[in-house]
């Protein structure tokens, strides 16, 4: 077991980068300088990278640049490659490859970054076990960062931090406050903020592509259907569905309408993902027991509260949903389990 920070470079690189001839890694994030460092300090090591959270959080320009550069310069020593796919990989996986086989694996929590090799507290843990299939798994859902539709596959977003191109850091609201003027509590408001907009910029790729997918080509009727927030004229809309919670505190939830059975979209007790149209991710269940009633991890209420600008409790009405021009969300299957909830009342 390895542990950083003296530091994991010299402890699961350096001991093996001159006797083996390459190395394939998967990590959530990556930065370019750490590749040249290796590239550079190593001739004979072949470098085969898979970042896992561009489909996530997207990549910075900067960095992306430095990737491009480094494919032009070494040529077949690098492959670099973006995962495009949804759920993103956070994965830290590193494989040292001799005379042809895998020799050795390290697995823990350390990015190819010089945060995770050289400054962070990081654990990195040897292992035997075969993990080719997960390279081939992350292949399928990868692209080289040169491929000419980069930029319509994931964002890139500038970058104006002068360490690393990426940072992954929690940082404690408690110690770091928006008024705390050090260096490092500002170099992580920036980051974070340009995380922030890259997950959101990323995000509506993403909505946006699965939405064109899914609209030309769905597999059955009921891929895409739509659900009444409020049914209209319906004398107890005010203590049923997402005002249930105005009868005795009940769970809230979405009512399907006649035309759109939920058995025929939905799988029984299973956790549902819906990606939202505003950029969210909304979990649920489809309950055996409540055939006509999809109950959800979130409180249902207040994100249609919000999408309406209701600010008091009171039950949502169906003149609320006029108001907002749109009264139903519509849903279209990405698979069994996840789906596009889309409430935009956009034209």
């Amino acid at each position: 077991m390895e542990r950083s920070n003296n530091s994991l470079y010299s402890k699961i690189i350096v001991p093996y980068a001159n006797r083996c001839s390459d190395l394939f890694i998967i990590s959530g994030y990556a930065s370019s300088s750490m590749t040249e460092r290796l590239l550079h300090d190593y001739p004979s090591l072949n470098i085969t990278l898979y970042i896992g959270m561009t489909t996530h959080e997207g990549l910075s320009k900067k960095n992306h640049e430095g990737f491009l550069n480094l494919t032009n310069q070494y040529g077949e020593r690098i492959k670099i490659m973006y995962q495009i796919t949804q759920p993103p990989t956070h994965i830290k996986l590193y494989s040292w490859i001799k005379d042809g086989s895998y020799y050795i694996h390290f697995v823990g929590s350390a990015n190819f970054s010089e945060n995770g090799l050289f400054k962070l507290n990081e654990l990195m843990v040897e292992s035997q076990q075969n993990f080719e299939p997960l390279y081939l798994e992350q292949n399928k859902k990868s692209v080289p960062c040169t491929h000419p539709d980069i930029q319509k596959l994931i964002t890139l977003y500038d970058d104006s931090i002068d360490t690393d191109p990426i940072i992954e850091l929690e940082v404690d609201k408690d110690l770091v406050t928006e008024n705390d003027d050090s260096p490092y509590s500002r170099n992580e408001r920036t980051a974070s903020n340009a995380r922030q907009r890259a997950t959101e910029q990323s995000f509506s790729i993403f909505f946006n592509k699965q939405l064109t997918y899914i609209t030309h080509s769905p597999s059955n009727y009921y891929d895409i259907i739509e659900i009444p927030v409020v049914f209209k004229n319906n004398w107890n809309s005010s203590r049923r569905g997402i005002n249930n919670m105005f009868k005795a505190g009940q769970a809230n939830y979405l009512e399907q309408s006649n035309k759109y059975p939920f058995t025929n979209t939905f799988p029984y007790n299973r956790k549902l993902k819906f990606f939202t149209d505003d950029n969210k991710i909304l979990e649920g269940r489809f309950d055996e027991d409540h055939d006509g009633r999809l109950y959800f991890y979130d409180d249902i209420y207040q994100y249609f509260a919000n999408r309406l600008g209701i600010n008091e409790k009171r039950p949502i009405t169906y003149l609320d949903l006029e108001k907002y021009n749109k009264d139903f969300v519509k849903i279209y299957k990405i698979n069994d389990t996840e789906f596009l909830f889309d409430f935009s009342n956009r034209v």
